[in-house]
């Protein structure tokens, strides 16, 4: 009974923090409003922090912002054994910081704060790890001890071959991504046929972005792509990246995503795109929006179960997604027309 009153007690936590899971009305009208200032006052109505200069948020300030406080929060009032779950959709905040850390040493630039997501004490690897960092092998000795250490230390002797940078995030992406589905799986608390539930749907639009894209855009073999997969060899995700891998046509893709994300009602009343980059984002989104409904519907399972709590992390940080693709379209003049088939609430 304590149990449950602590989940109940984040999940209303959560509830109101989000200020209300805003409906694709909500999207369309910031897409509308007129000047920026509009975007600014229906945001801060939303419940949504604002940048203290008055500029339009990024996504890395909202992330910050907005999405790491319910990380805290969650972390805080947990019980333990709910420790690890958290921490493996946490990690993948802090994979950004390390995937720009390779970016920027393989460059020769400097790594920026700035550029940072922080994710203050919950951090395994804290911002001040990046400082006067210049060569691979002192972030290899940063990352000790943490999810990134073995990923990094297996292949950052190829960061100077050709896709060196590739091959090195795939490798983290690929460890992270697959500890993320080990630990729901083995999770045994509240919720946790319905996190699993959650967590395959993830990755499923995860497994088949990727493999779309290193086959249509990449043009990578076979073996390459089953190398890159995060999902293994076996299994309904492995088999899923295999029919990826064998579709011949455009018309093969859009049924494999009809059949795993269903058919939106945009996609019925908009021309079939072909394997092109608006094809990929078209697709990308529908998967996204996968990944939304089954965290809906994870909102009305078990109360007081970790799914719920997950679920909510999961959506406010798809909102946060399109809010900012819209402030960035904003800021670079697009009209409603042209950011509206961007979002993934629409």
């Amino acid at each position: 009974m304590f149990a449950a009153v602590r989940y109940g007690e984040v999940v209303a936590l959560l509830k109101t923090r989000m200020a209300g899971l805003f409906p694709e009305s909500w999207y369309r009208a910031l897409c509308e409003v007129p000047t920026e200032a509009a975007v600014l006052k229906q945001l801060q109505d939303g419940g949504i922090p604002l940048m203290a200069d008055d500029r339009l948020p990024t996504k890395q300030w909202l992330l910050m912002s907005w999405l790491v406080p319910d990380y805290r929060s969650v972390w805080l009032r947990l019980p333990r054994s709910a420790r690890p779950v958290i921490r493996a959709w946490l990690d993948r905040l802090e994979l950004e910081n390390v995937k720009y850390a390779v970016r920027s040493l393989a460059s020769g630039e400097r790594i920026r704060p700035d550029a940072l997501i922080d994710v203050g004490a919950l951090a395994s690897l804290p911002i001040s790890a990046f400082r006067d960092l210049t060569h691979l092998a002192d972030l290899e000795a940063a990352v000790r001890h943490t999810s990134f250490e073995a990923p990094l230390r297996a292949t950052a002797h190829r960061l100077r071959e050709d896709q060196g940078v590739f091959v090195i995030e795939a490798a983290l992406d690929r460890h992270l991504y697959r500890t993320l589905l080990r630990t729901a799986e083995r999770y045994r608390g509240p919720g946790a046929a319905a996190l699993r539930r959650l967590t395959i749907q993830f990755m499923v639009a995860l497994a088949l972005m990727w493999t779309i894209r290193y086959r249509f855009s990449y043009n990578l073999p076979a073996e390459a792509i089953l190398g890159l997969a995060t999902t293994g060899s076996t299994g309904t995700l492995a088999d899923l990246v295999h029919r990826a891998m064998a579709a011949g046509s455009d018309e093969d893709v859009h049924a494999l995503l009809t059949e795993v994300a269903g058919s939106s009602t945009r996609e019925q009343t908009e021309p079939r795109e072909s394997s092109d980059t608006s094809a990929f984002g078209a697709w990308e989104r529908r998967l996204w929006h996968a990944v939304y409904r089954t965290a809906t519907v994870s909102l009305l399972g078990t109360p007081f179960g970790l799914s719920v709590i997950v679920a909510l992390l999961i959506l406010k940080e798809l909102a946060i997604r399109d809010i900012a693709v819209i402030c960035q379209g904003r800021a670079m003049a697009l009209s409603p027309d042209a950011l509206k088939p961007l979002l993934i609430h629409g």
